[in-house]
């Protein structure tokens, strides 16, 4: 979680109390209740922590996801239990299908499109 320093005290900068929730919301763009939680730490702190990233971490970076993609080219017909097992051999690591299904849907990649070349 990385944080940002702001002034020590909304009274400092000009601010009303009230006000210092909107304040913190425009500066950092989050929700308004992550925004109370946070100012909540700020009153205590004097600092802003800044929350993560939402969503799932990323199971197969772009290397991984490269190497597939340059598997697919060689076997156009591969069956996922097959680029699943490409990942293995290669990198050692176990993914479900259903990644392998996300990464082929954001790539773009079908066997409809492979056929059809």
């Amino acid at each position: 979680m990385r944080s940002t320093s702001l002034p020590p005290h909304p009274e400092a900068v000009g601010i009303d109390r009230k006000d210092f929730t909107a304040f913190i919301h425009t500066v950092t763009g989050v929700s308004v209740t992550q925004t109370r939680t946070m100012r909540r730490s700020y009153l205590s702190t004097s600092r802003v922590a800044v929350p993560a990233p939402i969503g799932r971490p990323v199971k197969l970076s772009d290397n991984h996801a490269e190497q597939l993609i340059g598997y697919l080219h060689k076997h156009l017909t591969a069956y996922q239990d097959e680029m699943i097992w490409s990942l293995f051999d290669g990198f050692s690591i176990v993914v479900d299908r259903s990644t392998v299904c996300r990464l082929l849907a954001k790539r773009k990649w079908s066997r409809k499109l492979t056929n059809r070349s």
